[in-house]
């Protein structure tokens, strides 16, 4: 039987960690997670002994009889558990919803540099006073209106009416508006709530609650 180990880091703080659990999280496929604190003086040597792959999480390790496999970036992990478990629902079943879906998240992926410059995830802090830094309230406005048009066309709760990649790709998002005090507009307020009560999110959040590492967010 093949056996799945995720690499993530501190559940505080990695968002795309996050993201990658919550993919294999909802393949159903069986794996362990492991976690490298990040920002330690033994953190790029716990990544080597895991694998060969770049040093940064999160990274997924396949070995048994399909062979072995190391994965890593958040994206191509989602990607081999949506064809590892194609009855799953990654990705909406409607080839066009699909398409839209798979563009919301590679606008996510390769975006929003501000928010994630200055609003890094930091799932028990609440810090206010960041809307103001450069490009965070465009970022802001875009995510709002990325949301509002995926909502109006499926009809909610989630952005393709199931959960799936997209709501997991901006999962952290959600928790970072939480942690910064970004005020979500009423018409966003039930999709943003839908995410943190998500059983896989308030599964991470319990743990990253737990976690004994801190990292200062400047």
């Amino acid at each position: 039987m093949d056996r799945y180990r995720l690499l993530i880091g501190n559940r505080n703080h990695s968002s795309w960690s996050l993201r990658g659990w919550l993919a294999m999280r909802l393949s159903g496929l069986p794996f362990e997670a492991e976690v490298v604190p990040l920002f330690r003086d033994d953190t790029a040597a716990r990544m080597a002994a895991f694998s060969d792959a770049p040093a940064r999480v999160p990274v997924l390790r396949r070995n048994g009889p399909a062979g072995d496999l190391v994965v890593w970036d958040s994206l191509a992990i989602l990607e081999h558990a949506a064809e590892r478990s194609p009855d799953a629902g990654l990705w909406p079943a409607d080839p066009d919803r699909r398409a839209e879906a798979r563009s919301v998240v590679a606008e996510m992926h390769s975006g929003f540099t501000a928010l994630r410059t200055h609003m890094p995830m930091a799932i028990r802090e609440r810090i206010d006073g960041r809307r103001d830094r450069p490009g965070v309230a465009d970022d802001v406005a875009r995510v709002f209106a990325l949301w509002r048009r995926c909502l109006a066309r499926s009809g909610g709760p989630f952005l393709f009416g199931e959960w799936s990649v997209a709501d997991i790709f901006f999962a952290p998002v959600v928790a970072r508006f939480r942690s910064y005090l970004v005020i979500v507009p009423g018409d966003l307020t039930a999709y943003s709530e839908a995410v943190l009560a998500h059983p896989h999110v308030r599964e991470w959040e319990a743990e990253a609650v737990r976690e004994p590492w801190t990292v200062e967010i400047e």
